[in-house]
């Protein structure tokens, strides 16, 4: 009886088609878990960075943050008071309390109708002829920084040819050593501007020639407005 070996008498079968492709697929299906895993571990890697960096950024901002209001809290209070007074002293229109004129006894001129206009018919004029000798002090409540005047001459033509012009005006200054400023009107009816920059508080215009050949003649103001800041004394 011979005995048979199955190690030599089996036969060997080659896989199939479909085997092949159910092993090829397995494999992928394989391949796509790992990369799946590998981008989920540099997910996880990637978030905690940036959490880290995130509470790091957030505690430096915090921190300036703090600093920041610290050194506003204690910001001397000169400081302060100072930039409050920048503020208050602002370039603003200033209105005399008084003023006095060499014309003053008329009823139908009074000076303080060359800042106080209600009509633009209003203003000042002259008693006489003798135009040059007038005057007009403007006193204000306390010194003020006066940086310029705008006069203007009657814009109305009646009222421009009824009236003198002034010419030359002394401006003086009755409570301080300041020199005097002196000022040629123009013979029109725009506004004129005089720098003054000066503190006080009185002033006084005299009329030193008029416009007007004939010397028997009346002069005329029509607006005087003063621009100045107030002063933190």
């Amino acid at each position: 009886m011979n005995d048979k070996n199955p190690s030599t008498n089996s036969e060997y079968i080659a896989p199939s088609q479909e085997d092949l492709m159910n092993a090829s697929q397995d494999l992928e299906r394989k391949k796509e878990k790992r990369k799946k895993y590998f981008n989920i571990a540099l997910l996880i890697l990637f978030g905690v960075f940036i959490g880290q960096f995130g509470e790091s950024w957030y505690e430096e901002l915090v921190r300036k943050g703090s600093e920041q209001e610290f050194e506003v809290s204690i910001e001397p209070f000169e400081e302060i008071e100072e930039s409050i007074n920048n503020q208050e002293n602002i370039l603003e229109k200033h209105y005399p309390f008084s003023c006095t004129s060499s014309s003053e006894h008329l009823e139908s001129s009074h000076c303080e109708e060359v800042y106080f206009k209600n009509r633009p018919s209003e203003g000042w004029h002259t008693n006489d002829g003798i135009c040059y000798k007038e005057f007009l002090t403007f006193d204000f409540p306390k010194n003020i920084y006066l940086e310029f005047i705008v006069l203007q001459n009657y814009e109305e033509q009646e009222l421009f040819e009824k009236y003198g012009k002034i010419k030359e005006l002394k401006i003086l200054f009755p409570n301080s050593d300041y020199p005097p400023v002196y000022f040629e009107m123009e013979n029109d009816t725009t506004s004129q501007w005089i720098d003054i920059n000066y503190e006080l508080s009185t002033l006084t215009f005299e009329i030193k020639s008029h416009y007007e050949k004939d010397e028997d003649s009346k002069c005329a103001l029509s607006e005087i407005t003063f621009y100045g800041r107030s002063l933190n004394k």
